[in-house]
């Protein structure tokens, strides 16, 4: 199993890298397809219950969780190319300091599968600190490996 890689660039960004045994083109499928993404980023403590997706440039999203503590994330989509999507989040409530700018990448890495690099760019260096401190990386190698399994 591949595991996730975080690092910290800039002032205000955090990425996340992961390599994939999947193709680019099934890996943005799947963050695409709102059957795909609910049974991925979902988690058993914060299922998620709600998934909407217009998956073009200029497109909306919202995604609904539920649990102790429920919450959402919506936002607009700005690029989607064969191997990029480029999007803006907010979650509500608010736990990530404002708006964010993520960008993934989808590379082929020349055996068959995919190298994912997603970046994300937050309001202030505070809000990445705290986004750093949240748990957040964890969460994320949870909803990998569950897309890896899926896939």
């Amino acid at each position: 199993m591949t595991s996730t890689v975080l690092a910290a660039e800039g002032a205000r960004s955090l990425t996340f890298t992961r390599r994939f045994s999947h193709p680019p083109a099934r890996l943005m499928r799947a963050h695409l397809d709102p059957e795909a993404v609910r049974r991925w980023i979902g988690s058993e403590a914060h299922p998620m219950t709600g998934c909407q997706i217009d998956g073009r440039a200029g497109g909306s999203f919202r995604y609904d969780w539920t649990g102790e503590n429920g919450f959402s994330a919506s936002g607009t989509f700005e690029e989607i190319t064969a191997r990029r999507i480029v999007h803006v989040e907010r979650f509500d409530p608010d736990w990530t300091g404002g708006e964010a700018r993520v960008i993934t990448d989808f590379d082929s890495d020349g055996a068959g599968g995919t190298v994912l690099r997603m970046q994300v760019i937050y309001s202030s260096p505070e809000a990445r600190e705290s986004v750093g401190a949240s748990g957040m990386a964890e969460g994320m190698e949870g909803a990998f490996n569950r897309l890896e399994a899926l896939l």
